[in-house]
């Protein structure tokens, strides 16, 4: 695996909105990804990531690169709102 850059973290708020993983990365981009075991939970996690993303201040971080959520199985696909829906089998090198 190749190093790129960049740190992993987690969100958490006073209002209890809750980020399983946020990537940061040297040059400032980011993306946010919430992990779910089961395809039922996918739309309360897709709307999870773009409550996160309103929050942000994109004057001074920029726009997600993606905003993702990774389910235990299953297909691949873009959400109508932009949310990327992968598969955990499709993140191995």
């Amino acid at each position: 695996m190749q190093h790129t850059g960049g740190r992993l973290s987690h969100y958490r708020d006073s209002d209890d909105l809750e980020v399983d993983v946020i990537i940061e990365m040297e040059d400032s981009s980011w993306a946010a990804i919430e992990v779910k075991v089961g395809a039922k939970q996918i739309d309360d996690a897709a709307k999870n990531l773009l409550k996160f993303a309103k929050k942000i201040d994109t004057a001074r971080s920029g726009e997600p690169a993606f905003l993702a959520v990774v389910t235990a199985t299953g297909y691949g696909y873009v959400r109508a709102d932009g949310v990327y829906v992968l598969p955990i089998g499709t993140l191995k090198p």
